[in-house]
């Protein structure tokens, strides 16, 4: 599988193959826990254009991964929030609205974490903002987590962008278990 996802970033017809085998590894390792280097916000300026910044390691501790069974508006519409603390929570449909994991940081710092292998992924912004005051969290950070072919040219829509929730970037270094 690892020898999968290195050889083929190139190749446009495994895209879809080399997504389905990087999503359970690059939960696995998140899962895990560790530091993450090379993190980077995006933002805008006060004329609306993108700016990025460099941020320090990510550290995650060791989390339970937690499948769950629900969809966007039923985690939206439900009468308290379904994301538990201490876990690292995977919805279970793999057509998910939004994004591919979620886990508490801290008691006040919820993350989500939008896998992808592409060059680019769009977001959308208005569900963040339901999820973020539906978990009633301090702080919300969105981190799209990528391969290293893929990691330094990734390019975010400029428009998925908002500047109240941190949208960062973030390297998944191998595929080594």
């Amino acid at each position: 599988m690892n020898f999968v996802l290195r050889t083929s970033s190139n190749l446009p017809f495994a895209q879809s193959l080399r997504g389905v085998l990087f999503e359970p590894l690059a939960h696995e390792k998140l899962s895990r826990g560790g530091s993450f280097e090379n993190v980077i916000k995006y933002a805008r300026d006060k004329n609306g254009n993108e700016k990025t910044e460099k941020l320090e390691d990510l550290v995650i501790h060791s989390f339970e991964i937690l499948s769950v069974d629900f969809t966007y508006k039923q985690l939206i519409d439900a009468k308290t929030f379904l994301i538990p603390k201490n876990k690292y929570v995977v919805p279970k449909k793999s057509n998910f609205d939004l994004v591919d994991s979620f886990l508490w940081l801290t008691d006040e710092i919820l993350i989500c974490f939008q896998l992808t292998v592409g060059q680019k992924h769009s977001f959308d912004m208005n569900k963040a903002d339901a999820i973020k005051a539906k978990a009633n969290a301090k702080e919300f950070r969105i981190y799209y987590t990528l391969p290293h072919d893929k990691y330094f040219n990734y390019s975010l829509n400029a428009s998925s962008v908002d500047n109240t929730i941190k949208c960062c970037k973030l390297l998944i270094k191998d595929f080594q278990s």
